[in-house]
């Protein structure tokens, strides 16, 4: 999951700002051309369910990271490469991102945003070497919740920019998903098992591949198009 020429100094933080908008338009602007009225999040759930929550990476292509995700009474840590898209389905807000940049430069850009609805409600960057940031989204985490128990997630690769939607649920609910390639969707208190199925809005990038990670490990994979259930 996870995994660079000497320019002026204004220079390269130009570049930076500039492939930061671009990534933050590429992943937008694509999800604009598929979902009616632009919404971020299709905000369809069952009858339980309340909204999603979660972050968008972007920045300098390919820099690794590390990130502690937390709610009211729960955590999560993720170890990735930008760009990456987490969204926190059945959360408790509030929400918190801590976010550590994972090379010794000082010029390449991480940038993260909380997402709320269809809007970037909070945004923050760094650059510096081993950078530490964080967002708060909705109001402010008291403190680190315990880690999640059990630990479910759905990580959803490709073609970058594919548009995905899809469903998530368990025994007693059902998610609706919607988002832009690469995504991690973490499922916080599941009733029982889960199952995921994920369909290809923008036929013609190939196929995509979905992993479902249960307690940090990797128990299935499923590549296909434009249709993945996973487990199968």
């Amino acid at each position: 999951m996870s995994h660079a020429s000497t320019l002026s100094t204004s220079l390269t933080a130009f570049r930076h700002f500039r492939a930061a908008a671009w990534l933050r338009f590429a992943i937008l602007g694509s999800w604009c051309l598929f979902a009616a009225g632009c919404n971020y999040f299709s905000e369809v759930f069952g009858p339980r369910a309340p909204s999603q929550h979660g972050f968008q990476l972007v920045g300098t292509p390919g820099l690794p990271f590390s990130a502690t995700i937390s709610d009211l009474d729960t955590s999560w840590k993720i170890q990735g490469a930008i760009p990456l898209t987490i969204l926190v389905i059945n959360a408790t807000p509030p929400l918190r991102m801590v976010l550590t940049k994972l090379r010794d430069d000082d010029y390449s850009l991480m940038s993260v945003d909380a997402l709320g609805g269809s809007t970037i409600v909070y945004a923050n960057e760094a650059s510096q070497s081993f950078a530490t940031t964080q967002l708060q989204l909705t109001s402010t985490v008291p403190a680190i919740g315990a880690p999640a128990n059990p630990d479910i997630r759905y990580l959803v690769l490709s073609p970058f920019g594919m548009v995905v939607n899809g469903t998530i649920e368990d025994t007693a609910s059902l998610f609706q998903v919607y988002a832009t390639a690469p995504v991690v969707f973490i499922f916080k208190n599941p009733n029982g098992p889960t199952t995921g199925q994920f369909t290809e809005n923008n036929i013609g990038f190939g196929p995509m591949t979905v992993q479902l990670f249960q307690n940090g490990a990797l128990t299935s994979t499923v590549t296909n198009g434009p249709n993945v259930l996973i487990p199968p």
